[in-house]
């Protein structure tokens, strides 16, 4: 299984691997962790391969901790955030993910 994973790059944090239930305490510490080692203020998802609807409550909580844009947004997160009509809680970048093959989801209607 892939472990998930974060590095720092100035003040956007790059979080890869999956995002669900059972990791995302572990997550959060770690991503505590990094805010405790100077600002943050943005998330890029590009890497996170999967996820369910507590990695939508992980990036909410670092939303209230300051991270003010949400990068490369995985498909089926905004689908979650959709559906639980939250996308203002979201500042997404409409950048397109630099992942191969990956379509970019940052649209907004």
């Amino acid at each position: 299984m892939t472990e998930f994973t974060i590095t720092r790059e100035g003040e956007t944090l790059r979080l890869a691997g999956p995002l669900y239930l059972g990791g995302v305490m572990q997550a959060l510490e770690k991503l505590r962790r990094e805010l405790a080692h100077g600002s943050v203020t943005t998330l890029d998802l590009a890497g996170v391969s999967a996820c369910d609807s507590s990695a939508v409550a992980l990036i909410l909580e670092m939303r209230r901790q300051g991270v003010s844009v949400i990068r490369h947004i995985p498909a089926d997160m905004e689908a979650i955030v959709r559906a639980c009509q939250l996308e203002t809680l979201f500042a997404i970048d409409p950048s397109p993910s630099p992942a191969a093959g990956r379509p970019n989801h940052n649209e907004h209607s």
